[in-house]
């Protein structure tokens, strides 16, 4: 990061063997509007721009100076900040406002210049290296200023780098400071904060006088402020650009650089001199960064890791206490109170209803359990004609060819039988789409007596394991609806899968095709052959009749996991309670008619309580429920 002029520039051409087209360079001033970030890669350079659009624009750039200068709300659109005058800037703004004021009214100034690139639905442009400049500096090589940096977010680069041995590296060309742009600042500590590994503060010191000034302290403290946890000394460093020869030789002003910055409150790993425009000196001294990088970077990463988690701690604590009060909110809609006769008589109607409609579905499922599943037999043979027709034994030819690769007959036939393995055992893989749809056709079924017999389908159009999933978010939470928590998250959870299920079946037939089990004594192509085709044929054989009568299996399967969820949600202990609690608290939307008060409320309190599941779940740690 440099605060301005050339050296920045130079020392980045240097490095990345970009030209002044592609880096721009100034002769003073601050030259870059907008991140930059320079990668390797063999070949003809190339650019991408990134734009930003109306609303990122208003949010990122636009709305930081309305906020810390006082001005009020925010312009809703960009063509109303461009036809607006500002808001004055209140009485008794310190200089530092009164600068990022005037970068503001800079903005707004020039808006017609950049307003097309945020109307490009595009965002994204493609353009050749000599158009770079044109977007990421603020001045062109006439020092006429340019206004297309102010509508884009970043740009990404890629150049063949001199040096090939630091092509593993990305450079960021970040704005320096300029008299506090306020855009300017946030790009700088989003970048340290989220991109950068370490830091280059690039100086080019006075050949006369120089020492460490306001602009040096203040960018430092940018920097410092992104990471304040991460003490700046261990990964960041000053280059100072050496200028030698004639009147502008600044030798004598790098050593009182060096000299006031070991008294400055400015701490860092190293101070590296250079000269920015020489190839291989810029080389050596990034040659010197790079290495304490790789020192320190597992350190480092370490420390940030280690905030990452106690950030996203924080967060998750924060997002339990919401959820908590927000379930109290929403616990304060159910209707309480004493029982009303009217929902009794509903209930007690609905209730036997719902008991039959379950025992009708468990009895359909007991009958079928004794059956074959029709499509998981035909999946069975087709699969086994698939491994007949697709895994071949293979022709003397190119037995002798693998033999000649190989050096050995044996070798040779212990190569084709794992490859005939691999290929047996691929055609199997897609059993287990039926398998899935066995258990779906499950989630469906129970999913329907939920609906119609047991008249929860106002909850939602879902239907299926998503159906399930929404009754059992609905349920009373706590020890009130326990044992149908229970019932719906066995349900919920059943699966069937080909790994589970068959995989280890096939696997163990398999082994006759592992070439420890059955020796590798071939003398010639012929054995090989033949020894091959029988391994091949035995091996179908067995597959197939240890698959026979498995498409049994999941019937079997959906029937037992059905008959326990109904022991579970009919017959267990203090069910009919869980039962009758759940429906009192669903009444406005099981009975709507009846209990039209509590109708209306109905769609915002399902919007609400999907709302607030939805931060439970983003904000659960794996493995534990909010």
């Amino acid at each position: 990061m440099g605060r301005s002029g050339q050296g920045k520039s130079r020392f980045l051409q240097s490095l990345t063997g970009l030209t002044d087209q592609e880096i721009p360079a100034g002769a003073g001033g601050f030259m870059t509007g907008v991140p930059s970030m320079i990668r390797h890669q063999a070949g003809p350079t190339t650019a991408d721009v990134e734009l930003h659009d109306e609303a990122s624009f208003l949010a990122d750039v636009i709305r930081p100076y309305y906020t810390e200068l006082g001005l009020g709300t925010p312009p809703p659109t960009v063509d109303a900040f461009g036809r607006a005058e500002l808001p004055e800037l209140p009485e008794g703004a310190d200089s530092r406002h009164v600068h990022a004021y005037k970068h503001l009214r800079s903005y707004r100034d020039h808006v017609g210049a950049y307003r097309g690139l945020l109307a490009d639905p595009s965002r994204i442009m493609s353009i050749s290296p000599a158009e770079i400049r044109d977007f990421v500096a603020q001045h062109d090589a006439d020092d006429k200023p340019l206004h297309n940096f102010r509508a884009v977010r970043r740009v990404r680069i890629t150049a063949e780098f001199p040096e090939h041995e630091l092509g593993n590296l990305a450079v960021i060309d970040l704005p320096g400071l300029g008299d506090t742009n306020l855009h300017d600042e946030m790009m700088l500590r989003n970048a340290l904060d989220g991109e950068v590994d370490i830091i280059l503060f690039l100086r080019r010191p006075d050949p006369v006088r120089d020492g460490v000034f306001d602009y040096d302290v203040d960018l430092y403290e940018v920097a410092r402020s992104a990471l304040p946890e991460l003490p700046l000394d261990r990964w960041s460093f000053f280059v100072l650009n050496r200028f030698q020869g004639g009147e502008y030789d600044n030798t004598r002003g790098i050593e009182v650089f060096t000299s006031e910055l070991k008294k400055s409150q400015l701490r860092v790993t190293d101070v590296v001199v250079a000269d920015c425009t020489v190839v291989s000196e810029v080389s050596a001294a990034f040659e010197a960064v790079a290495g304490h990088a790789v020192r320190t970077i597992d350190e480092l990463d370490r420390v940030l890791l280690e905030r990452r988690r106690n950030e996203v701690a924080a967060l998750r604590a924060e997002a339990a206490l919401l959820v908590a009060d927000a379930r109290e909110v929403a616990d304060l809609a159910v209707p309480t109170g004493d029982e009303d006769p009217r929902f009794n008589q509903l209930y007690g109607k609905l209730r036997p209803q719902f008991r039959r409609g379950v025992e009708r579905l468990v009895r359909t499922l007991r009958d079928r359990a004794a059956e074959e599943e029709p499509r998981l037999e035909s999946e069975i043979k087709t699969a086994l004609a698939k491994a007949e027709a697709a895994v071949k034994v293979p022709d003397t030819e190119q037995i002798e060819t693998r033999r000649d690769d190989l050096g050995a007959y044996g070798a040779a036939l212990g190569q084709f039988a794992d490859e005939m393995r691999a290929a047996v055992s691929a055609q199997f893989l897609e059993l287990d789409a039926v398998l899935r749809d066995v258990v779906a056709s499950l989630h469906e079924d129970v999913a329907e007596v939920l609906a119609s017999d047991g008249g929860l389908g106002g909850l939602g159009p879902e239907r299926g394991r998503d159906f399930l999933v929404l009754v059992a978010g609905r349920l009373p939470r706590g020890d009130s609806a326990r044992e149908l928590r229970l019932a719906f998250q066995f349900l919920v959870d059943f699966r069937l899968s080909y790994r589970g299920m068959i995989q280890h079946r096939v696997r163990r037939v398999l082994e006759k095709l592992m070439p420890d089990r059955f020796g590798l004594g071939a003398n010639n192509a012929t054995e090989v052959g033949y020894m091959l085709e029988e391994l091949l044929g035995e091996t179908l054989w067995e597959i197939k009749n240890v698959l026979n009568g498995l498409a049994r299996e999941p019937h079997e399967a959906v029937f037992a996991v059905a008959e326990e969820f109904r022991d579970r949600a009919l017959r267990a202990e203090g069910v009919d309670d869980e039962w009758r609690n759940t429906y009192k608290a669903l009444r406005n939307e099981v009975w709507p008619d009846e209990f039209a008060v509590l109708a209306e409320n109905t769609a915002l309190m399902t919007l609400w309580n999907a709302a607030v599941q939805r931060v439970s779940d983003a904000a659960a740690e794996p493995g534990t429920v909010i």
